[in-house]
């Protein structure tokens, strides 16, 4: 299944779910409802778009939607993502271009697009309750990508490593090491699952350390 496909088809249930509930609550994002996450959404959509269409080689401007109805956000949505997928199914993902992070070509942009797009749905389904699952290589992949892209560049006290669906941190002497299944780790990692309820070997108060270092980066907005 090509990155596109996966694209168009979380945008799908992300949309679903917006129609279904457009002015809940996002839990991760309290200040958003849904209508504003799918407008963030088909923000970083077109954004992304732009940048790998157009090859660009320094940041663009990212363009707002809030000309957009909140009962017009899941059609936009549709539209914005089909584009995206266009071009990350066409592009040469060795091609270089701008990225914030990563080695600074068209891969970039295709694995944070699948991720972005994934998370939040999740983020939406969750405030639903209607959710559906995401296979466990996305998963970990997310839970790769997140620990190098988000954590990593903002926790310069903390050494971090993943291992399956588990991350080691160590700060200083004090070490500990969380897991659970590849899901529920990589939205631990995302500030979207509490410490409880993870597995957690070595030392207690370390993680408690790391779990509050994690909310206060948290993944992408």
């Amino acid at each position: 299944m090509s990155v596109g496909t996966v694209v168009i088809a979380e945008t799908t249930l992300l949309a679903n779910a917006i129609r279904t509930a457009p002015h809940a609550r996002v839990r991760t994002y309290p200040t958003w409802n849904l209508a504003q996450l799918g407008r963030h959404v088909g923000e970083i959509h077109g954004w992304a778009t732009g940048i790998v269409r157009d090859g660009a080689t320094e940041r663009p401007s990212r363009a707002k939607l809030t000309d957009v109805g909140d009962n017009e956000i899941a059609g936009v949505l549709h539209v914005g993502a089909a584009a995206l997928a266009e071009v990350l199914d066409s592009c040469d993902p060795a091609a270089s271009v701008w990225t914030f992070a990563g080695d600074g070509t068209n891969a970039f942009w295709r694995r944070r697009m699948l991720l972005e797009t994934t998370i939040h749905r999740w983020d939406a389904e969750d405030a639903v309750g209607q959710l559906s699952g995401v296979d466990d290589q996305t998963a970990l992949d997310g839970l790769a990508e997140c620990v190098a892209v988000y954590l990593e560049p903002n926790l310069s006290a903390w050494t971090l490593s993943t291992s399956g669906a588990a991350v080691t941190a160590t700060d200083g002497s004090f070490r500990c090491t969380v897991s659970g299944g590849p899901l529920e780790t990589w939205l631990f990692v995302m500030g979207r699952r509490r410490l409880a309820g993870m597995e957690v070997t070595g030392d207690m108060g370390t993680a408690t350390r790391f779990a509050e270092a994690i909310a206060a980066v948290r993944g992408p907005a």
